[in-house]
């Protein structure tokens, strides 16, 4: 009834509620193939795999028998290549599910007493399940020959991963990857290599936690052996395996930081920002370095050494591909909230104007062979927004303490300085502001404007009759227009060196000040 199209979650938790009488069941007859099949079709119902109960009927299933353990395994891998996310992550939980009962059933001493028979039956099961189902879907997420596929893999032994705090689970992995992961980070198939990088951060350190005589020793063995291989993925001829490897020696040092020799951080670091940041042979490793060191600055304890290498990626804001002016942009606007490193410093002011001002070049579309330029509103590159951004609270500020004429003033200076790069800010501003506080800007320059404009029309009255008289009157009159010109346009003519000192007030949310080089 729970695979009729009409079931529901109750037919579901009245069937999980009677789970216990499978076990009575003798799945080595011949008679029980009819219920066999029903039982393996449950492992593709959606309404089993969305709710608990369904789950937990799916895991017990993988307890009943080890000869029944490969069969639950075969029908769940046909579902993979084209399984949603959360159907994957549901497929995870219940071979850890599974696992952890079969592991418990097989434990000497559960609850007082255990028959033997029963003791013996669960770790043949345990045993069944590590070979026939961890073991094949391990092997495959190593050796599959599509991105796809492997990511797919991943997913579904993304529980286990999780879980490897456990010291069941942690000797689990230790078992299960230990004869094929040192092997996958060598093999001659680059694809091999790219996949097991990415099985070498979930599984970090790879060790045995069940040999207390070596202690600590053994830890710092799996820490020396990743070091090794991670230098060798650094440096390999394929880009792919390189950009991965840059990416995994960032998630990891970033969770291990204090658990790895300083020697092997600063060697890391070294292939990451000097090698890899100035890779010419591929824009995607150059891009992988900048944003593993984005990913590196969620460690705390990485901000005293990063602040003096961060210098070093700001050329790459001019890069000719750009991905890779994305990711600087992206790095910047981390630092930015970051308290003790200026992003200013990283990449200097002028550089970031240069930079939004070479973005409106670049939105450009072809119409019958002839290249037309389109409007930067519309049109907007990645980088161009990411820049707004960067720079909203440095030439739009906003807050209690913040008025009006302080948003008119900074507008003007920003747009006579620099005008270039101020179109292009200015037509993505509407990307990160409210349409009220875009609709008030825009009320404001345009009341300045007719301000301005009526200022400057007033006729000049000369007496001829009387010229010392009317050159007086006429020098007040232009005294009071150019006041008021003056003060509505709010230091309009300012030198550049004004601009940047105006730039350095509310660079970051907490006031830090901007210094313009």
């Amino acid at each position: 009834k729970t695979l009729d199209g009409s079931a529901t979650q109750q037919d579901v938790k009245r069937l999980h509620a009677m789970n216990d009488a499978l076990d009575l069941l003798d799945f080595e007859d011949e008679s029980i193939e009819y219920l066999r099949s029903l039982l393996l079709k449950t492992l593709s119902s959606p309404l089993f795999l969305r709710h608990n109960d369904g789950r937990e009927f799916i895991s017990h299933l993988f307890t009943l028998h080890p000869s029944f353990v490969p069969h639950l395994h075969q029908a769940i891998r046909v579902q993979i290549p084209n399984a949603r996310h959360r159907i994957l992550q549901a497929y995870g939980n219940i071979y850890l599910r599974a696992w952890k009962k079969a592991s418990a059933s097989a434990t000497p001493f559960r609850s007082g007493n255990i028959v033997e028979h029963e003791r013996g039956l669960g770790e043949a099961i345990q045993k069944s399940i590590e070979e026939n189902a961890l073991q094949d879907l391990m092997y495959a997420a190593l050796h599959v020959s599509t991105k796809s596929m492997s990511k797919a893999i991943r997913l579904v032994l993304q529980p286990i991963h999780a879980a490897k705090k456990s010291p069941q689970i942690d000797s689990l992995l230790y078992r299960m990857y230990t004869p094929i992961l040192w092997r996958a980070l060598s093999a001659a198939n680059p694809l091999v290599r790219l996949n097991a990088t990415s099985i070498l951060v979930d599984t970090f350190p790879l060790r045995d936690p069940n040999d207390a005589s070596r202690g600590d020793a053994t830890t710092q063995e799996g820490v020396q052996k990743t070091h090794k291989a991670l230098v060798s993925l650094l440096t390999d001829d394929d880009p792919a395996v390189r950009a991965s490897a840059s990416d995994a020696s960032a998630r990891i040092l970033a969770t291990f930081w204090d658990a790895i020799p300083t020697n092997n951080i600063r060697t890391i670091l070294n292939h990451i920002i000097a090698e890899h940041a100035s890779d010419k042979t591929s824009s995607s490793v150059r891009a992988s370095a900048v944003t593993s060191i984005a990913l590196l600055l969620d460690a705390p304890q990485s901000h005293a050494v990063l602040r003096s290498l961060l210098p070093s990626l700001g050329n790459l804001i001019h890069d000719n591909i750009e991905r890779v002016r994305l990711s600087v942009v992206k790095l910047l606007l981390r630092v930015k909230k970051i308290k003790g490193i200026k992003f200013y410093h990283v990449v200097p002011v002028d550089h970031l104007l240069a930079r939004l001002a070479a973005e409106r070049s670049n939105i450009t579309t072809t119409r019958n062979k002839k290249v037309v330029t389109q409007d930067p509103a519309f049109n907007a590159s990645s980088v161009a927004i990411a820049l707004t951004d960067l720079l909203l609270n440095s030439y739009f500020p906003r807050g209690e303490h913040v008025t009006g004429a302080d948003q008119i003033r900074r507008t003007l200076t920003f747009l006579t300085n620099h005008p270039d790069a101020a179109t292009v800010f200015y037509s993505n501003i509407s990307r990160q502001l409210s349409v009220n506080a875009v609709c008030k800007l825009a009320a404001m320059l345009l009341k300045c404007l007719c301000a301005s404009v009526e200022a400057d029309s007033q006729p000049n009255v000369h007496d001829n009759s009387n010229s010392s008289s009317g050159t007086m009157n006429t020098n007040k009159k232009s005294r009071t227009k150019k006041r008021k010109s003056s003060t509505i346009l709010s230091e309009k003519s300012v030198s550049n060196d004004e601009s940047s000192s105006t730039l350095s007030q509310d660079s970051n949310s907490d006031g830090e000040t901007l210094s313009a080089s």
